[in-house]
């Protein structure tokens, strides 16, 4: 059995092996290493919020928090939202509560964590985690 850092690192890599990764460009490693300190001082869905009015790589990194969030292994959240709508529309149905706000909070915060620290430039630069 897996525990929640091997299934959140497996996660991630597979985002950053994938198409949806090569849309976010060049800028998308940056906006990645941005968004667990905003999530952890501003909060999930002020960064939802901030994701929409950012652009493309916000959106799509956010969007990939949601399907972390309600994937198999982790199910924080009832369904996988395919948009950023979607996403909050699920924290804020009249289903959820703070409760979930907050292990989606955390779990997406531990989560983007994964993300940051994948990154395929980071990883180009230092394969072996070795400085």
């Amino acid at each position: 059995m897996k525990n929640l850092d091997q299934i959140r690192a497996a996660h991630a890599a597979r985002f950053w092996n994938s198409d949806a990764s090569k849309a976010l460009g060049k800028g998308g490693p940056g906006v990645a290493a941005q968004l667990p300190a905003l999530v952890a001082q501003s909060g999930l869905l002020p960064v939802l919020a901030q994701a929409k009015l950012y652009g493309e790589a916000w959106e799509i990194l956010m969007t990939e928090v949601g399907r972390f969030l309600s994937s198999a292994e982790v199910k924080v959240l009832p369904q996988i939202p395919p948009t950023l709508d979607g996403f909050v529309g699920v924290l804020t149905n009249d289903r959820a509560d703070s409760v979930q706000l907050q292990r989606a909070t955390a779990e997406g915060l531990n989560y983007l964590g994964f993300l940051k620290r994948m990154t395929r430039a980071g990883s180009a630069r230092n394969p072996a985690g070795q400085g």
